[in-house]
C-alpha cells in the first residue's frame, strides 16, 4: 500500500469519527431538549394537580402537597422581607412595585392604602431579626423595658413581643 491510499485511508478514518462525533453531538442536544421539555410537562403536570387538588391531595401526594404548601409560604415571606428592606410595596392593583411611602401607584394610579407599621404576613422571625438588632444595640436588657418599647412604639403586636424578648434573651447569652 502506497503513501497515497495509507493517506486517503487515515483522511476516511478522521471523516468517519467526525461524523460520528457531529452525530453524537446532535443526539445530546436533541435529548437535552426532550428531556427539558418532558421536565416542562411534568412541572406543569404538577402545578395543575396542586392547583386542583392541593386542598384535598390523594394520600399518597399528601406530603409532597404539605411541603409544596410551606415552600411557598417560604418564599412568599421572604418577598415580603426583600421589600420591606427596600422599603418597598407591591400595588394590590397591578403587582407594580413602588415606594412603601407612595400614596398613589406610578403605573395605574389608585391611591394606595396606608402602608402598615409592620406586615401582618410577614413571620415574627422575619420582623424579630431587625427588632433584636435594634434592641442589642440600645442596649435594652429588662424585658419589661423592651416589651414596652415593642408595643408602645406599635412596632410589633403584643402576641408576638414575648416570642422575641425570648429571642432576644438567646441572642444575648
Amino acid at each position: 500500500m502506497g503513501a497515497y491510499e495509507k493517506l486517503t485511508l487515515l483522511g476516511d478514518r478522521a471523516v468517519k469519527k467526525l461524523s460520528n462525533l457531529a452525530e453524537i453531538a446532535r443526539l445530546n442536544a436533541l435529548n437535552l431538549k426532550e428531556t427539558s421539555f418532558q421536565n416542562k410537562l411534568f412541572d406543569k403536570l404538577g402545578r395543575r394537580y396542586f392547583n386542583l387538588y392541593g386542598e384535598n391531595p390523594s394520600e399518597e401526594l399528601l406530603q409532597i402537597t404539605e411541603d409544596i404548601k410551606e415552600s411557598l409560604f417560604k418564599t412568599s415571606a421572604y418577598k415580603e422581607k426583600l421589600q420591606f428592606l427596600r422599603n418597598r410595596r407591591v400595588c394590590p392593583a397591578c403587582g407594580q412595585r413602588v415606594s412603601r411611602d407612595a400614596v398613589y401607584c406610578q403605573r395605574c394610579g389608585v391611591m394606595l392604602p396606608a402602608p402598615p407599621l409592620v406586615i401582618d404576613s410577614v413571620p415574627k422571625e422575619i420582623i424579630s431579626e431587625k427588632i433584636i438588632e435594634e434592641l442589642i444595640s440600645e442596649k435594652l436588657t429588662s424585658e419589661e423595658v423592651i416589651s414596652e418599647k415593642l408595643t408602645s412604639e406599635k412596632i410589633i403586636s403584643e402576641e408576638i413581643t414575648s416570642e422575641i424578648i425570648e429571642d432576644l434573651v438567646k441572642n444575648t447569652d
